[in-house]
């Protein structure tokens, strides 16, 4: 691990003003210092010592000790590290719930730009919301580490200071705010963020990790993006294999998180290979998460975002976001008791906002990043309801279980926690159907019953599969549960097709 010099003491740079500490946790205390040197970490309420726990720097130059585990509350806390003639004070810490949020730029996207930021910014009264962002401040086209860090850019900022909020990602901001109602207001929430726009998923991860995935590994190398490669990719170095998990996940590596907020994969779709190479690397990256910020073991849960509507049909991937969805909710149905999905199609697409159209160039924005933000964090907050504290129905979006054709429709069952419906009281739409042709086009749908859809077409006597939403720009599709919680993009088979898509019928016109 890269380190400071030898002879300095220094905590790990997470540690500040203003930060949270998972509640019910053993709360871990690490950092450098000149080996054999004694560290002496105490834990204050007030000026009354709660507690002093002690450790030496071992050989390798760092120290690690553990304070108690204390239950969350809105007790501020002094925590204070001091080793030889060096202190370092820590003020206004708290204990409560902590959230890692990764990903690329969605995930990144900051209020400064998301719709509402003015009422947001207006409401910014609540001390108990915490945030942290991790990062390195340097261009792009400056090689990433190949080596774990230690030194990292990690700023805290504070819910009552409006002035902290324009650079924090608008979703996870938009999770801790609806989760601290949502929860009672029991406990300070916060989160910590490692999103890096454009990153791979395959950034996050460790050398071991990438080597036990096959598929990705075999992408990795056709794309000329192995260790041997680094350096040589101009302002893509972001991308480097590793360099995420070197510079951002290793300077916070024994935090402890309630669990993983995750919003990504623009830059991992593609081709069908790479959504099915997602899969794996994707379960992978969360059993490492769990490793690191986890207790014993244990897998965290993890509630992920799955991509909005976006042509990238201009990126040769005229079906590359269809197949990304059918992975993401694979990935869900692996493992019903630790991940939930979260499906966004039906927000505004929206990318300028009006109040900032003016004030910055057009290249600033861009369609791939909607500005319409808070509803997702408000999805993930009501997943986390059920996923991690237990309360209300599975958080569940429908998705098919069973087919039955007859002569000239097709009936779709579906697993759902409540009655389907029409998402606007309007004919459902984003069903197509094909026959033996395999040309799928646009069908009629109808509800039957509860949890039954019934499509059908006039152009297609007997149908042989459907399809719902299945398309890049599938934002008119509307089937939701009653609760509106929209439908999973999918399609009934793999067979090669052809697909209607409205982005090429418009190319046509």
């Amino acid at each position: 691990m890269t380190q400071l010099h030898h002879n300095i003491f220094q905590p790990a740079f997470i540690f500040a003003d203003n930060m949270v500490l998972q509640r019910d946790q053993k709360i871990p205390v690490w950092g450098l210092g000149k080996t054999g040197a004694a560290v002496q970490t105490s834990l204050l309420q007030d000026d009354t010592v709660l507690e002093t726990r002690c450790a030496e720097v071992q050989e390798d130059g760092t120290f690690y000790l553990e304070l108690s585990a204390r239950p969350g509350s809105f007790t501020r806390y002094t925590l204070i590290l001091e080793c030889q003639d060096k202190k370092f004070v820590y003020r206004d810490v708290l204990i409560g719930e902590v959230y890692l949020a990764a990903g690329q730029s969605n995930m990144e996207f900051p209020i400064l730009f998301s719709q509402n930021r003015n009422q947001l910014l207006e409401q910014a009264n609540n001390p108990n919301l915490r945030f942290c962002r991790i990062y390195r401040d340097v261009p792009n086209e400056v090689p990433r580490m190949r080596e774990p860090q230690f030194e990292v850019t990690a700023i805290w900022g504070r819910g009552d200071s409006s002035a902290d909020l324009d650079p924090v990602s608008a979703v996870a901001y938009s999770f801790i705010w609806h989760l601290y109602r949502m929860t009672g207001e029991k406990w300070p929430i916060a989160f910590v963020d490692i999103s890096k726009g454009g990153a791979r998923l395959e950034t996050f991860l460790t050398r071991s990790q990438i080597d036990s995935l096959p598929l990705l590994h075999k992408i990795i190398s056709e794309e000329n993006r192995e260790e041997d490669h680094w350096g040589t990719h101009g302002v893509d170095n972001y991308n480097e294999i590793m360099g995420m998990y070197y510079e951002r996940v290793c300077p916070i590596k024994h935090i402890k998180v309630k669990g993983i907020l995750w919003y990504q994969g623009e830059g991992n779709l593609g081709t069908q290979e790479k959504s099915d190479a997602y899969i794996p690397a994707f379960e992978e990256l969360c059993r490492g998460f769990s490793r690191y910020f986890g207790v014993d073991g244990e897998e965290l849960p993890v509630i992920y975002v799955m991509l909005a509507p976006f042509d990238y049909s201009e990126w040769n991937a005229e079906l590359g976001l269809p197949q990304f969805w059918e992975a993401q909710h694979q990935i869900a149905l692996n493992h019903p008791d630790t991940m939930r999905e979260i499906p966004i199609y039906d927000l505004p697409l929206e990318y300028i906002p009006s109040e900032l159209a003016d004030t910055y160039s057009p290249e600033t924005f861009h369609p791939i990043h909607p500005i319409c933000k808070f509803p997702v964090g408000k999805r993930m907050a009501e997943a986390a309801m059920e996923l991690v504290y237990h309360v209300g129905d599975p958080y569940m979006p429908p998705y098919p279980i069973s087919y039955e054709l007859s002569s000239d429709r097709i009936t779709v069952t579906f697993a759902a926690v409540s009655a389907l419906k029409s998402l606007n009281g309007e004919n459902l739409c984003g069903f197509c159907v094909c026959g033996a042709d395999r040309r799928f086009v646009p069908a009629k749908a109808e509800i039957s019953g509860e949890k039954d859809v019934v499509i059908y077409s006039d152009k297609v006597q007997h149908p042989v599969a459907v399809t719902y939403a299945f398309e890049n720009i599938n934002h008119c599709s509307n089937l939701c549960d009653s609760e509106g919680r929209m439908a999973v993009p999918f399609r009934s088979d793999r067979i090669a097709s052809e697909y209607f898509s409205s982005e090429k019928q418009k190319k046509q016109m």
